[in-house]
């Protein structure tokens, strides 16, 4: 973990800034660039070495583009580069050396973008490890609290209600004694998926501690946050519990339509309400209203 003095990786910031614009844009904008470090190698006459000048807008394309662009930029990088030293007045004694140095520069420029996108798909299969259960594929603890910080800026901002649902697996200790922990597992697995397949595509399930799960509805009040909930019950009823009559779910739901609370108060009080609902006799849900 980077300490709080330690700066940032710089690959990993040009990448998140390149993800912001449209691919496209990217890819043209690094063509567009390539043709400029061009124009200025032939002001600047060949005596001037500009090669490393040449890799970046390469790499630009590297982060965003499939192999074949990146290819084509390396391409466009050393043809540029060629012509670039021959219109300002660079000369071979033969043909073969004109084409063995583009083709060696082209090489340079292919090698250096793949490598580019090597290293891109490497941050982003970290960062997605980083983000994600390792064992349900749900959210973890870490970044579910990220979102509900970002959820409750976007509620007291724009006056929209939002709905946090805390789940417990009940009795999931007797299914680990009973059945063995590759039980367990498979259970946890089967619970992240059905709750991925009963809400939005646009909500957030994430899994914040051993049988624990919260669910974030974006922009969801109290009556909407009802029917999720139960719908939730009867899908989590079926292939979840897996024929294990012990295997029930108790839910705890604050719908917050002001959002005065602070992450942990709102966390809280549906932790509060699902322990409720086990004390009331386990298989059950309750609601509040967090003004």
């Amino acid at each position: 973990m980077r300490s709080p003095g330690e700066p940032k990786e710089r690959s990993i910031d040009i990448l998140a800034f390149l993800d912001k614009y449209n691919k496209a844009a990217v890819v043209g904008a690094g063509f567009a660039l390539i043709l400029f470090v061009g124009v200025f190698d032939y002001l600047t006459g060949y005596e001037l070495n500009l090669s490393l000048l040449y890799l970046f807008p390469v790499c630009i394309v590297a982060a965003v583009a499939r192999w074949e662009v990146i290819a084509a930029s390396a391409l466009a990088g050393s043809a540029v580069w060629v012509v670039a030293g021959y219109l300002s007045g660079l000369r071979y004694s033969s043909d073969f050396l004109v084409c063995w140095n583009g083709f060696m520069r082209f090489g340079v420029l292919l090698v250096v973008g793949l490598l580019m996108a090597q290293l891109r798909r490497a941050v982003r299969r970290q960062t997605a490890l980083s983000h994600t259960d390792y064992l349900t594929g749900a959210v973890n603890a870490r970044l579910f609290h990220d979102l509900l910080r970002a959820e409750i800026d976007r509620s007291r901002r724009y006056a929209r209600p939002f709905t946090l649902a805390y789940l417990d697996v009940d009795n999931f200790k007797s299914v680990n004694d009973r059945y063995g922990h590759a039980a367990g597992d498979e259970l946890l697995r089967a619970v992240a998926a059905t709750l991925k397949s009963s809400v939005r595509a646009t909500d957030v399930v994430g899994r914040i501690g051993g049988d624990e799960f919260v669910v974030l509805l974006g922009e969801c009040g109290e009556t909407q946050a009802r029917m999720v909930v139960a719908k939730i019950q009867r899908s989590l009823a079926g292939p979840a519990a897996d024929g294990k009559p012990e295997v029930t779910f108790s839910i705890g739901s604050v719908t917050s339509v002001a959002a005065k609370g602070t992450i942990d108060d709102i966390i809280k009080a549906a932790d509060e309400l699902m322990y409720g609902a086990k004390r009331g006799g386990r298989n059950g849900a309750l609601f509040a209203v967090a003004e």
